[in-house]
C-alpha cells in the first residue's frame, strides 16, 4: 500500500476532543487509510463544523494533524483544547 508525505482531509465534524469525524461509514475507511498512511495530515475544515459532533473518527488530534479553518471556529468551540493535543490550527 502506498504511503504519502501529506494528505488533505475534509470532515463533517469532530468527535469531542478526539479527532476529525464523519457520520457516513462509507467514507471512514478511505479517510482512515489516508490518515494512517501519511506522514502529515491537514484537515480543511469550515469553522462552523467545529460545533458539529460526529461519531465515526478517522483522524486523531495530535502533532500529525494540522487544521486550516476560518474565524468562525473560535465561536464554535475552545480551539485551545485541540491545540493542547499538539495539533496546529491555522485560522484564515
Amino acid at each position: 500500500v502506498e504511503e504519502f508525505d501529506i494528505s488533505f482531509l475534509g470532515a463533517n465534524g469532530f468527535h469531542g476532543e478526539i479527532g476529525l469525524a464523519n457520520r457516513s461509514k462509507t467514507m471512514i475507511g478511505t479517510k482512515r487509510v489516508m490518515f494512517e498512511r501519511c506522514a502529515k495530515a491537514v484537515g480543511l475544515i469550515e469553522g462552523r463544523k467545529f460545533g458539529i459532533e460526529q461519531n465515526q473518527v478517522f483522524a486523531e488530534f495530535g502533532p500529525k494533524l494540522a487544521i486550516i479553518t476560518d474565524e468562525t471556529a473560535r465561536e464554535a468551540c475552545d480551539i485551545t483544547k485541540i491545540e493542547q493535543t499538539g495539533s496546529k490550527i491555522l485560522i484564515c
